[in-house]
């Protein structure tokens, strides 16, 4: 079983930057986001 120390439900306005800002911080991060393709712009 894989172990996390932050796990963002949502990648909207707020999860995604937030699971971008734990990366940054060298925290093992889990995004979860319930629409299967996430677009970068």
């Amino acid at each position: 079983m894989k172990t996390y120390d932050a796990i963002v439900i949502g990648a909207g306005p707020g999860g995604y930057p937030c699971g971008i800002r734990l990366g940054q911080l060298k925290q093992k991060t889990l995004v979860i986001e319930k629409v299967s393709r996430v677009v970068c712009a």
